[in-house]
């Protein structure tokens, strides 16, 4: 996970984490930003859409993203309640099209 500020709240980015690590046990976690090989996935966790980490230093940390941006997920509406349904989703569809 890789967290904005937070300077301009629009979801409740706490909870949707622990939602998160709670809906995809054994591969949700925190990884330090110093491991030398990018993760597999990460997750953007931006308050607001201007999603301002998603930067192009901040994309090398990983091969694929997420990106949490308010109430969007990779730029699409979700409700605030299913945004970590659908990160979890993606993050498992993305791991399935690693594999094959």
């Amino acid at each position: 996970m890789k967290y904005c500020g937070g300077c301009n709240p629009q979801i409740n980015r706490s909870k949707i984490v622990r939602e998160i690590k709670a809906n995809a046990p054994g591969f949700a976690g925190v990884i330090p930003a110093d491991t030398p090989e990018p993760w597999a996935i990460g997750i953007m966790m931006c308050a607001c859409p201007v999603a301002c980490v998603d930067t192009p230093d901040v994309r090398k940390l990983a091969r694929d993203w997420i990106v949490v941006s308010g109430s969007m997920v990779d730029r699409y509406p979700v409700e605030e309640s299913e945004i970590s349904e659908r990160a979890v989703e993606k993050c498992k569809d993305l791991l399935d099209s690693a594999k094959e």
